[in-house]
């Protein structure tokens, strides 16, 4: 399901500072991630996957979930896994970098299986 390949040479800048595609992920980065309608969940990367991706935790206000974060030159996966074991996704190509974000598609699923529904645009910043 998930879309993989190496990750290239860009860099993640502090906030504020423009964004370089695509984007470099490392253990440690803090990045803020808005879902329409849902609200925005501070991510934090904690470890690398089992693939090329990063393991981490996303939380918003007392809610407390994990993510999984991956970038290649092609594409921003972004997962979030909730408490309820529910799970939102922001996927973004480069065409959705502008400055110090990236705004890319948002979807909510109840699980695995569930093809998800539309939330519209996400948007994922450094912090």
């Amino acid at each position: 399901m998930l879309f993989r390949s190496a990750l290239g040479s860009g860099a993640a800048g502090s906030a504020g500072a423009a964004l370089k595609w695509p984007l470099a992920l490392k253990v440690g980065q803090r990045w803020d991630v808005a879902f329409p309608g849902v609200g925005t969940f501070t991510v934090n990367l904690t470890e690398p996957d089992e693939e090329s991706g990063f393991d981490g935790t996303a939380t918003r206000g007392s809610e407390k979930g994990s993510v999984l974060m991956d970038a290649d030159a092609n594409e921003l996966l972004l997962i979030v896994q909730r408490a309820d074991q529910t799970f939102l996704i922001c996927s973004a190509g480069k065409s959705g970098l502008s400055g110090a974000a990236v705004q890319g598609d948002a979807t909510s699923h109840r699980d695995s299986k569930d093809k998800g529904t539309g939330l519209g645009r996400c948007t994922v910043t450094p912090r």
